[in-house]
């Protein structure tokens, strides 16, 4: 079923894709780099990051998934639409609808994204802060204090 880009969706809203351990490549250095294949689905499942939730809460209930986030701005130049789908159990599930598999639309998809959350050996960095969470990955970890985070301030360590 196509969906109607929704032009209430603002092209700065932050759509949160989770990744799947499977869809992570290790560079030489040890940094996680997110492959396309995250970003090839039809109908890709993705999150409002508005509804004032912490990132982090997107995986909750997805052990050892990390999370991404790409602008509707940036799918929509890549004649993408942005449509809620809001789910009972998800109520701030949304859908980036398109053909993704010519014009290397899911590796500019891939491309545009930034780490939200990186789940890796049983932690997750949740990253971001002052450009709104487009800061680089460290690929070492620091220990700290089990503890939310929230939009506002995505710079704390959880442990899980």
């Amino acid at each position: 079923m196509p969906f109607d880009d929704d032009p209430s969706i603002s092209g700065d809203e932050n759509l949160l894709r989770r990744i799947a351990a499977s869809w992570i490549h290790w560079d030489e250095n040890g940094n996680p780099n997110i492959s396309s294949a995250a970003f090839k689905d039809e109908y890709l499942s993705v999150c409002l990051a508005r509804d004032g939730r912490p990132p982090a809460d997107a995986i909750r209930n997805y052990a050892g998934y990390g999370l991404a986030a790409i602008t509707a701005a940036h799918a929509r130049a890549l004649n993408q639409r942005v449509a809620r789908d809001p789910l009972p159990e998800e109520p701030a599930h949304t859908i980036v609808y398109g053909r993704k598999k010519r014009g290397g639309i899911v590796g500019a998809l891939r491309d545009g994204a930034s780490w939200i959350v990186f789940s890796s050996a049983g932690r997750t960095r949740t990253i971001g802060g002052g450009g709104f969470w487009r800061t680089s990955l460290e690929s070492s970890w620091i220990p700290g204090p089990t503890q939310g985070t929230s939009f506002a301030s995505c710079a704390t360590l959880v442990h899980h």
